[in-house]
């Protein structure tokens, strides 16, 4: 086996396990372990692993990628649909805010042939999502990195909202309840996305049907604080009659 391709292989097994040792890689290759210490220390240097005593592990910053990409693949065609909805509700000349999620990096990846449109956002993938498409201005928040999101998120990143005055925000949360309302997780992100819905216009949720009738730790804003909601057709009948009745528009793709 050629170096080339025997460095290929121990970087997708290091990927699929997260770790190994530097005798399980020798016998899997039928290499000596001095031979397998150098090929590690070439992916080192790329920054694909970290060495540890007697193996290595994925880097920090790929274990971090990793996860945010399998909580992308959670209801991929549906939030695949829901992106691209959302982003053809946006018009030329406008601001609008990407909440970070793996639902609005599909909003982003959608939006095309749009001119002169600014996009505010706390979410890294996203933000590196647009980097490629010179025609969209983009602005990212300060604040703190919140793991494993890639989002930044804080006191200084609600700040940045303060002052200004946006088109649309697209919200993602991870509960959708009548009763309890727009809830999260994560306290950190509370008076950040509070903020995102104090300067917008127009404010959507977009969410896939399995974040409905959840209630999580943070109360964000009460349900009417939307004006439409983008989801899937998994929604149970009752619930849809529910939202419907508090005139909130609901757009299921």
């Amino acid at each position: 086996m050629l170096i080339g391709e025997r460095i290929t292989k121990i970087k997708k097994l290091i990927q699929e396990e997260q770790s190994l040792k530097v005798s399980e890689l020798s016998k899997i290759f039928n290499v000596s372990e001095v031979t397998t210490r150098r090929d590690l220390a070439k992916l080192e240097k790329q920054g694909f692993i970290e060495r540890t005593h007697g193996g290595a592990i994925v880097s920090g910053t790929l274990r971090l990628i990793g996860k945010f990409q399998i909580h992308a693949q959670e209801y991929k065609e549906q939030k695949q649909r829901i992106g691209k909805m959302a982003a053809s509700l946006i018009k030329a000349g406008q601001v609008i805010v990407l909440d970070a999620g793996t639902t609005t990096l599909e909003i982003a990846r959608n939006i095309r042939n749009i001119e002169h449109v600014t996009v505010i956002t706390n979410n890294l993938s996203v933000a590196l999502e647009l980097a490629g498409k010179p025609d969209i201005s983009v602005m990212v928040t300060g604040g703190s990195l919140r793991r494993p999101s890639l989002s930044l998120t804080g006191q200084r990143a609600a700040e940045f909202f303060h002052q200004l005055n946006v088109d649309i925000t697209f919200l993602s949360v991870q509960g959708v309840s009548i009763e309890k309302g727009l809830t999260n997780t994560s306290f950190s992100d509370l008076y950040l996305k509070k903020a995102m819905i104090s300067a917008a216009k127009e404010v959507i949720l977009v969410a896939d049907s399995s974040k409905f009738n959840r209630v999580e730790f943070c109360t964000v804003a009460p349900i009417t604080a939307v004006h439409r909601i983008i989801t899937d057709n998994n929604l149970h009948s009752e619930l849809i009659k529910n939202l419907e009745s508090l005139n909130i528009e609901l757009i299921i793709v």
